[in-house]
């Protein structure tokens, strides 16, 4: 996506702990500077109503709102994560997929709530102290759908965040081992994504 520009806001310390107030502050901060696409690659089992609205206020300002699924294996329509399972038009979850696109064991996965998948095992990443390490979980595979999401707008700005989570779902490369265990079945797919924009003309 180029010249996209990131705003990084950290609520959590360096053990990834932090509390849901300071989630809801940093939310409300991307959303009244005019982000367009959150990625929220962080979670917990506790459910939170004033969460939620924070969420529902940015996609209602047209921004995407990209959570990952969880690292514990587990279906979430038994065992939900937050913010993962909130159901919210313009919301979308990630699952972590492994480069034969089954799901990663460790992806939490979900038919009610978690979108599609994303490459999230074993990837090269940005790591401290300027240096570069592999990765694997749902923290990882997020950020590939965010990253898409900004070469969607840049294609079309005025894309609403509805638009785009059923456009990436409708053009995700089907794969049989995720069928019954997400809601596409499927992976990114955006070269897929860019031709049916294109074809249907924006938003």
């Amino acid at each position: 996506a180029p010249g996209v520009t990131i705003m990084p806001l950290r609520f959590l310390d360096s053990l990834g702990r932090g509390d849901t107030a300071q989630a809801i502050e940093a939310i409300d901060y991307a959303t009244r500077m005019g982000a367009h696409v959150i990625n929220a690659s962080w979670g917990s089992h506790l459910y939170s109503d004033e969460l939620k609205k924070a969420i529902i206020r940015a996609t209602q300002r047209g921004i995407s709102f990209v959570v990952a699924a969880g690292n514990e294996g587990q279906d979430m329509n038994i065992n939900p994560m937050f913010p993962a399972a909130y159901q919210i038009p313009g919301m979308i979850t990630v699952a972590n997929m492994t480069k034969d696109g089954t799901l990663n064991n460790l992806s939490n996965y979900s038919t009610q709530h978690v979108l599609l998948s994303a490459p999230g095992t074993d990837i090269l990443s940005a790591y401290l102290r300027n240096g570069y390490a592999s990765a694997s979980g749902t923290s990882m595979a997020a950020p590939f759908v965010a990253g898409a999401i900004a070469l969607l707008k840049s294609y079309d700005p005025t894309l609403a965040s509805t638009k785009i989570a059923e456009l990436l779902q409708k053009t995700v490369k089907p794969y049989a081992a995720q069928r019954n265990k997400i809601t596409s079945a499927g992976g990114l797919n955006i070269g897929l994504a860019l031709q049916t924009l294109a074809e249907e003309g924006g938003n």
